[in-house]
């Protein structure tokens, strides 16, 4: 029975980590490790992990919070599994989740859907069951709908000879860096298989719900574009529109709490706008987007932002 690793970065979990753990522990597939990275944790932590000494959890304390790349790319380091799995430390399983996935190890990647936690409030999401060859991968992902399934590590197996073959490692970035990893491994495959499991519990707590403004995400996005251009990824205007458009609204969003600064990225977003094709675009709210833009109405689309916020 092939051995599946489970990566954990955790980092100032202490209300979250016991219940990921022990959703590990008690998977149904029986032949897992489980990898835990603590970077640094400050808090109750590393006194929680200390509890699980037992043989299927590897578990490793840095002093110094090194950052969740850092902390990923040593868990895939000392995995010694044909597959691998990621959770965030505040997240946890269904016990059949990791043997429903390997129900499909034949393919280079299975994705399946989720279930997202607010408060007490459960809502699956999931895409309908399909098949991919290589060639239909990063059409099918690069799709307004079904990218956020792409966009995290999680709530994916991965083959580890993939990610040995392609060096493959979680970039250096302060965002983006999962998007990074994720569509460089798709680059990759031969085949993939989406399935509607929504076993992977995604906890979304005050620290999730909350989007900090990030003051170098211009450069952080163009690092990401550059990894994506490196795979050659963007190959079609359909890809490119789709592409450019997520990185203005990217922006934009990041910026509309500070007026003044939402106005400068939106006056800065011109050369973005010459990638895009209003054409390609899918839906109506982008088209919207495209030419509130191009005809420099921005108050306006500060305010539509707003409401859509509230």
């Amino acid at each position: 029975m092939e051995k599946v690793s489970v990566v954990v970065s955790l980092f100032n979990k202490e209300k979250y980590v016991k219940k990921c753990i022990m959703s590990l522990i008690e998977q149904t597939y029986p032949n897992i490790e489980i990898i835990v990275i603590n970077d640094g944790s400050s808090d109750r932590s590393d006194d929680i992990m200390k509890n699980f000494f037992i043989d299927k959890v590897r578990y490793y304390v840095w002093n110094d919070n090194k950052g969740v790349s850092a902390a990923r790319n040593y868990g895939l380091s000392l995995a010694t599994a044909q597959y691998v799995t990621f959770i965030d430390a505040d997240d946890y399983l269904d016990k059949h989740y990791i043997e429903d996935l390997m129900k499909y190890k034949k393919y280079d990647i299975v994705i399946s859907g989720y279930t997202s936690k607010i408060f007490e409030s459960y809502t699956a999401k999931k895409l309908e069951y399909i098949e991919l060859n290589d060639k239909e991968i990063m059409d099918f992902t690069m799709k307004k709908n079904n990218f956020p399934f792409f966009s995290q590590p999680w709530g994916k197996l991965y083959k580890k000879s993939i990610i040995d073959k392609r060096k493959l490692c979680f970039p250096s970035i302060s965002f983006g860096e999962d998007t990074a990893f994720v569509l460089t491994y798709l680059n990759g495959c031969k085949d993939a298989t989406i399935i509607e499991n929504t076993g992977y519990i995604n906890v979304e707590n005050d620290g999730t719900l909350s989007r900090k403004y990030i003051s170098d995400i211009s450069n952080q996005l163009q690092i990401l574009t550059d990894i994506v251009n490196s795979e050659n990824i963007l190959n079609n205007s359909f890809k490119i529109s789709f592409w450019y458009m997520r990185n203005i609204k990217l922006k934009l969003i990041n910026s509309h709490y500070r007026f003044k600064i939402f106005i400068d990225e939106c006056k800065k977003t011109e050369s973005e706008l010459r990638h895009v094709s209003v054409k390609k675009l899918e839906s109506t709210g982008d088209k919207i987007l495209y030419y509130l833009l191009k005809y420099k109405l921005y108050l306006l689309i500060y305010i539509l932002l707003k409401l859509k916020q509230r």
